[in-house]
Formats: C-alpha cells, structure tokens, sequence
C-alpha cells in the first residue's frame, strides 16, 4: 500500500537508494506572483514522518500548504484572520527576513542572536505617543497603503 502524499509533494529517488520528499509549487502560482518556493526550505526531508505526518495531513508539507491557503486566500481577497504581524508595518520585513532562505544562508549561528536583539529592539522602541514602532506603518508619501488602515504612520523623512 502506498502512503498518501499532500498537495504539491512528490517524492524523488535519490542516488543512495533513499526517497526524499519535496515541496513543489506549480508553475501556475509562480507565474501568478507567489513566492514561497524561495522564501521557504522546500526539501521536506527524507523521512515520510517528519515530511508528511503519519496520515500524509500533517508534518512539514501541511505548514507550507498553510502558508500557499494563505496566500492564494490573499491573491483573490478572502480576508486572513489572526495575522499577528501585519503587511505594512515595521515589525513585517523583520520577520519576512528571518523566515526567509536568505537568513539560514548568509546570517552566521554565531551573530543571529546579535540580529535578533537589534530587530527586537527597533520594534520595541515606544514613539512620543507611546506606540510600539514595530506596529507602525511604513507607508508615507504615495507608497502602498498599510493593511491595517488605523495603525499610526511613521513621520515623513526630516530632510525632504
């Protein structure tokens, strides 16, 4: 009997005899904008387990088709509900970046911690008013618009 695998997975022969298992996003959502396939890890592993859960529902495979529900759910404007960082803000390209390839890739172990503190502490520095600056909203002079139509704007640049 073989295992059930969740969208989007496939499995792939590997020269040492193994399978591996892959997250493949379709060209169709790629052409259409998404970019998850390079912003997640793609390769599940080896270990079906791990990879697609024990009933091929859960397991790595469910959390990046989450993230695709998501987007897919944004690209054709469904509201997302309980979005704890919202597009727009100070805190989103923070933790756009440390959930990104690019931070495993080119941040060292070593200095992540040192990272960390510093995105923590722009985001937690309280403005004059007393809002958190990772809750305010980047959008200023013509740029997008935040998602969140009541969070504070940051104040225009002082030189122009």
């Amino acid at each position: 009997m073989t295992r059930p695998l969740p969208r989007f997975v496939v499995c792939k022969q590997l020269k040492n005899g193994k399978t591996a298992f892959y997250w493949t996003l379709p060209s169709y959502y790629r052409r259409l904008g998404c970019t998850l396939h390079r912003d997640a890890d793609t390769a599940l592993g080896s270990d079906y387990n791990a990879a697609c859960g024990a009933d091929g529902q859960s397991g790595k495979a469910c959390t990046l088709n989450g993230l695709f529900d998501e987007w897919d759910a944004q690209r054709r404007g469904l509201p997302i509900e309980d979005r704890r960082v919202i597009i727009g803000t100070v805190d989103w390209p923070s933790l756009a970046y440390k959930n990104s390839n690019a931070w495993k890739r080119k941040v060292a172990a070593r200095s992540r911690p040192d990272y960390e503190r510093v995105m923590r502490l722009l985001c937690e520095t309280l403005d004059k008013k007393g809002n958190r600056t990772g809750g305010l909203c980047q959008a200023n002079r013509g740029a997008r618009t935040c998602r969140n139509p009541q969070a504070p704007r940051l104040p225009p640049a002082s030189g122009s």
